[in-house]
């Protein structure tokens, strides 16, 4: 399209008037004609038609709502006015509405929309929101990229769901850095009206006051502290550093008719059904029923009796009927009978196996207690996760082994340590009478009763001892990883016994195919005090399972287990292989096995297993080395030397050993008698057993010299295999795909 300026009406002139003359315009007329037109004329001609025109002399009306200053062709409800001509007030108006307002104080805008703010990097260049009246004008410096400021109360009004018809429109605040990947929520939530502060990172919230932490979730467990825990994480459901003050009582689980109380701020109570049933006075007295008690212990019911107990260091003066009193001295309780003190003998808890070496019956002579027989070292027992320096890092859940014992989840994978089986201390006895034998065990030591050799570990007495729950596999350090067994009768290759390590871990399969001594090394690498399992520590498990269930049959009560399989040839085919793999009985937890969940079938790779008190295939599986025990060393046909202290623990000797046993039968066969070799379960005969008379567990024997000695059974050994079954038969240089391991501390 042409340029230009449209002049009409304009007066006529001649060329000659323009001849001569550069000052003119060039006129594209109507016709397409080109002429030209003298610049004083045009500048005539424009002052004299504009010079009454305020529009183009920059002069605007003021306008109002309905008749704007500046509008729009077409659109002349649109555009702006002089509302408040005295105080400088101009009103922009679209669609005939007014929008905003401003003058020299800044902009008047009831609601304002913006899609983008850019600002620069500096903080002094953020968005700041001020507040001013005529009263209190002032002026600030935005000290954050939003910085709210009022001279008097400054609110932030986030307000969502205004007309309440979506629960899941909520108010919230969002907080994001690193990339996205760390992000914090704060409001209503999940269509509710609970108010949440959640880090959606697994880091701690913390709450604190006076520049210091009061309060701090655990981002990794959930627990919660009270004071400072910034150094270490907050260790149960509550932590509390500092006191913990109580107005009146701590109620359980909202029924107030059960608390511990603090009546008057001097006392303490125990209230069940709105009664205090333990009373402490302020001055230390306890009562039972009674809130007044007027001695040391008061027993408010069908009778009252003044009962005292005294520390073992001073007899008491002016003794009551009653009365008793321990006596250190003598490990005795003593009772004052009114006349004089008489001992009533050590409080304890010790139980037996009575059984009759001349029937062939492998129970507990009748009138004995009712298996399974529970005693306070069964009840110790305790599965945990145990790391390289010996201590527990965890205890399981007894019967949800995929749980800690305080709820959270357990990784049995070897990330956390190796999974054990803690058995404590305890002391043992065997009462011979003609054929009546009665090994007896005690948590405490009661007169007559001796340590089992077991806890006597490296000449040090211990207080708990830990068996490998898991046949064992194998850390290799080059792999960075575990490593199973396979089918393999010589796994010598497949490990480095100067880096790899023993391990007590779930979903492997067991090492087998090396010699005693090579998993003696792997054990050592796991770290100080740690072994592959000794016999001392196999006896006491013995031990322990005739007393709780009173027989010697153990696949009648635990089932058979893996022990009804064959081996196909050695390979390095796992299939190929009837071994179960470790895990397979966690669904018992730290319990044991019956006849039918211990039931066994045959499969490649096995399924079956069984369990005694945690312990996953304490027979049949493969069978597990025994350190520790050496038999007809040096040529001493029959003789069994022992020992506990792993600085002798080696193959073809009896060096640093205690002999045990001279007449260890040298043909094999099932057990008929045992030897008196109390706390050892050493065969006497092999002769005249079978697999449900005697002890029937079958004794593989030798007169060869230096033998050393596997227990247990394997997936192939059916009716022989049990708790007491041993191998008695295999040199130092013995490997088999059979023959497994088994981790201790």
């Amino acid at each position: 399209m042409n340029t230009g300026v449209k002049f009409q009406n304009l007066p006529q002139i001649i060329a000659d008037e323009v001849s001569g003359t550069d000052e003119f315009v060039v006129l594209h007329t109507a016709d397409g004609q080109a002429k030209k037109l003298k610049l004083s004329l045009v500048s005539g001609f424009v002052q004299e038609q504009f010079a009454d025109n305020n529009v183009l002399q920059g002069k605007f009306p003021p306008g109002s709502l309905t008749d704007l200053s500046i509008k729009f062709d077409g659109y002349t409800d649109t555009g702006f006015y002089l509302s408040d001509p005295p105080n400088g007030i101009i009103t922009f108006v679209s669609g005939g509405e007014p929008i905003f307002s401003f003058n020299q104080l800044g902009l008047q805008v009831d609601q304002l929309n913006v899609t983008d703010v850019t600002m620069s990097g500096s903080i002094n260049n953020a968005l700041a929101i001020g507040q001013q009246s005529s009263n209190k004008d002032y002026s600030f410096e935005p000290r954050e990229l939003f910085h709210l400021s009022s001279p008097d109360a400054a609110r932030l009004l986030i307000e969502a769901d205004v007309n309440n018809v979506d629960e899941y429109a909520n108010a919230q605040i969002l907080l994001e850095q690193d990339g996205g990947t760390v992000q914090g929520h704060l409001g209503f939530w999940d269509g509710t009206n609970s108010l949440y502060i959640l880090n959606k990172f697994t880091e701690d919230v913390v709450i604190g006051t006076n520049n210091q932490e009061e309060i701090r979730v655990d981002g990794s467990s959930g627990n919660v502290g009270i004071g400072d825990w910034a150094l270490n994480a907050p260790p149960q459901k509550l932590s509390v550093r500092g006191d913990i003050s109580i107005y009146e009582q701590v109620v359980c689980k909202g029924n107030i008719n059960t608390a511990f109380r603090f009546p008057d701020h001097a006392t303490a109570s125990i209230r069940t059904g709105r009664q205090d049933r333990l009373f402490v006075a302020e001055n230390g007295n306890v009562g039972i029923k009674t809130t007044k008690p007027s001695v040391d212990f008061e027993v408010n019911g069908t009778s009252k009796a003044d009962i005292r107990v005294y520390k073992p260091h001073a007899l008491p003066s002016n003794p009551v009927e009653g009365m008793t009193y321990y006596n250190e001295q003598y490990k005795t309780l003593f009772l004052f009978n009114g006349d004089k003190w008489e001992g009533i003998g050590k409080i304890t808890d010790y139980t037996g196996f009575k059984w009759d070496a001349s029937t062939a019956s492998p129970a507990a002579v009748p009138g004995g207690p009712t298996p399974p027989v529970s005693t306070p070292v069964h009840d110790r027992i305790r599965a945990c996760v145990l790391l390289d320096t010996g201590q527990v890092n965890y205890y399981l859940n007894p019967s949800d082994w995929s749980k800690k014992l305080l709820g959270d989840d357990a990784d049995l994978s070897g990330v956390d340590g190796n999974v054990m089986i803690e058995i404590p201390a305890f002391y043992y006895r065997e009462d011979v009478n003609g054929v009546l034998r009665t090994p007896e065990i005690s948590l405490d030591p009661v007169p007559g009763f001796t340590l089992h050799p077991a806890f006597m570990k490296d000449g040090v007495q211990v207080s708990h001892r830990y068996y490998g729950a898991y046949d064992a596999c194998v850390y290799s350090a080059s792999e960075a990883g575990y490593i199973n067994g396979l089918n393999l009768d010589d796994n010598s290759s497949r490990v480095d016994l100067g880096t790899d390590k023993l391990a007590s871990v779930k979903g492997y399969y067991p090492m087998v195919g090396l010699t005693r001594d090579q998993f003696r090394q792997l054990a050592a690498n796991v770290g100080e005090g740690w072994r592959q399992v000794d016999y001392d520590l196999v006896a006491a498990v013995q031990l322990l399972y005739a007393i709780e269930y009173q027989t010697f049959f153990s696949q009648s009560v635990l089932g058979a287990g893996n022990t009804n399989s064959s081996y196909k040839s050695s390979s390095a085919n796992q299939d190929d292989s009837p071994n179960t793999i470790s895990g397979a009985g966690d669904s018992i937890g730290t319990g044991s096995t019956d006849a039918t969940s211990g039931k066994g079938v045959s499969s490649y790779p096995g399924v079956s297993f069984m369990k005694y008190r945690g312990i996953e295939n304490f027979f049949g599986n493969v069978w597990n080395w025994a350190d520790g025990i050496n038999v007809n060393a040096n040529g001493e046909t029959g003789s069994v030397y022992v020992t506990n202290d792993s600085k002798y623990f080696a193959d073809n000797t009896s060096d640093g050993m205690n002999l045990v046993a001279s007449a260890l039968p040298t043909s094999r066969g099932y057990i008929s008698q045992l030897q008196l070799a109390s706390p050892y379960f050493l065969p006497q005969s092999t002769s005249g057993g079978s697999s449900t008379t005697y002890v029937t567990d079958y004794q593989y024997a030798s007169a060869s010299s230096n033998r050393v000695v596997p227990v247990g059974g394997s997936a192939t050994d059916g009716a022989s295999a049990g708790a007491f079954c041993l191998v008695s038969d295999t040199d130092s240089s013995y490997r088999s795909r059979s023959v497994g391991a088994r981790l201790a501390f």
